[in-house]
C-alpha cells in the first residue's frame, strides 16, 4: 500500500525549501516499519526523486522481510539501504553505519503491552543511536518522543506547553512506562546536547490520525466497526478529551524540526482543536451512518480527563500549522480504511 498522491503532494509542498539540506545526506531511519516511520520515508523517497537528491536512507529494521513485504516499493527504492538489526544491540562501530549525517530515532517496542521491553527499547535504544551518532559527528538529529512524557494533564489546564513540570504515574502500566521511558530518553539527548553539542531536537507527538492507522486504536477501531456495519461502541463514558492531527501534517512538522529545528529544543506535535472521544465516535458514526454507544455513565462530578497539546511554539519559531481540519482528517481515514478493506475482500 502506498500513501495517498495528494498526501505526497501535501507534504512537498509544505516543505520544498528544506530538501536542499538533503542533497547527499545518509539518514539513518529507526522505527520504518512503524505508522510514524512510513509517514516520514515515503515522502522523503518522492522527494528524492522529484528533486534529483543524491541521498542515501538506512533503514534499521528488526524484520527485513516484514518490511518488504509491507511495503515492497520502498524496499525497493534506489536510495534504500535495509540494515537488520535492533536499536537495544546495535553496535556503535558497525562499518554499515559508516557516514551517517542524519538521525531520525522513531523506533518503539515490538510489543508496547510488554513492560520492560518498553523501558529497555525506549532508554537503551535511544542511547545507543545516541553513540552512534556522536560518533559520525552527525549534522541533525530527531528524537520522537510523546505527549506521555507530561503524565495526567490537569483538568484546569486546558492545554499543555513544553514547559509544563508534570510526570507520569510511577504505577507499572503501559501509559506510565512509556511515559517514564520517553522522559528519561529525552534526558539522555539533552545530556549528549550539553555535553558534545548533538545537534538533537526533539518532537513530543501527540494523537495523529491518517491512512496506516493501527486498527487497534480507538479510532481505527472505531472505522472498522462500522464499516463492517456494526455499530461503534465506546469503551468507557466517552467524555476523554484529545485531540488528532492529520499524517500529513505529522511529518510536515516532523520534516520542518529536524531540518529547521533548534538543536536542543522540544516541540510539541499535535492539534489544538480538541474533542472528546464520544464526540470524535459520533463523528465517524454520523459518516458511515451507524449508532454509537457507550459501556458507561460518566461519573458526576469527575471532571473528563485531558490530553490536549499547546502548539504555539511550532507555529511561533518554525511557522508550523495545520493544513487538514479534523473532519477532513477523519474523512481521509474512513476512505483509506474503507479501500483497503474493499482491495482485501
Amino acid at each position: 500500500m502506498r500513501l495517498p498522491s495528494a498526501d505526497l503532494e501535501t507534504i512537498l509542498a509544505n516543505t520544498d525549501g528544506l530538501w536542499k539540506e538533503m542533497q547527499k545526506a545518509r539518514l539513518l531511519l529507526t522505527g520504518c516499519t512503524g505508522f510514524l516511520g512510513h509517514w516520514l520515508l515515503e515522502p522523503l523517497l518522492h522527494a528524492i526523486d522529484r528533486y534529483g537528491l543524491e541521498t542515501s536512507v538506512t533503514l534499521l529494521t528488526r524484520n527485513p522481510d516484514a518490511f518488504r513485504d509491507k511495503a515492497p516499493h520502498l524496499a525497493r527504492h534506489r536510495a534504500v539501504v535495509i540494515h537488520k538489526g535492533d536499536v537495544t544491540s546495535i553496535d556503535p562501530e558497525v562499518p554499515a553505519l559508516a557516514g551517517i549525517t542524519h538521525v531520525i530515532h522513531a523506533a518503539a517496542p515490538s510489543q508496547p503491552g510488554l513492560l520492560t521491553q518498553t523501558a529497555e527499547t525506549v532508554v537503551q535504544g535511544t542511547w545507543r543511536v545516541i553513540r552512534l551518532a556522536q560518533r559520525e559527528r552527525v549534522t541533525r538529529f530527531l528524537y520522537i518522543s510523546s505527549g506521555a512524557v507530561y503524565g495526567p494533564q490537569p483538568p484546569a489546564l486546558t492545554h499543555i506547553g513544553e514547559n509544563y513540570r508534570g510526570a507520569p504515574d510511577l504505577t507499572p502500566t503501559s501509559p506510565s512506562v512509556e511515559g517514564e521511558s520517553k522522559r528519561m530518553a529525552e534526558l539522555l539527548c539533552r545530556i549528549a546536547h550539553a555535553e558534545t553539542g548533538l545537534p538533537v531536537t526533539i518532537a513530543r507527538c501527540f494523537e495523529v490520525i491518517g491512512p496506516f492507522l493501527p486498527a487497534h486504536s480507538p479510532v481505527g477501531h472505531f472505522i472498522r466497526e462500522a464499516l463492517d456495519g456494526k455499530p461503534i461502541q465506546v469503551q468507557g463514558d466517552g467524555t476523554p478529551v484529545h485531540s488528532y492531527l492529520y499524517a500529513a501534517d505529522l511529518a510536515i512538522w516532523l520534516w520542518n524540526i529536524l531540518l529547521r529545528g533548534e538543536a536542543g529544543r522540544v516541540y510539541n506535535v499535535g492539534s489544538p482543536e480538541e474533542i472528546s472521544l464520544g464526540e470524535l465516535a459520533g463523528m465517524i458514526g454520523s459518516l458511515l451512518n451507524t449508532s454509537v454507544t457507550t459501556t458507561a455513565r460518566p461519573a458526576p462530578g469527575v471532571p473528563p480527563s485531558r490530553h490536549v497539546p499547546d502548539p504555539r511554539r511550532a507555529e511561533c519559531e518554525l511557522g508550523l500549522i495545520r493544513t487538514t481540519p479534523l473532519r477532513e482528517a477523519v474523512c481521509k481515514t474512513v476512505e483509506w480504511y474503507r479501500s483497503t478493506m474493499l482491495s482485501h475482500a
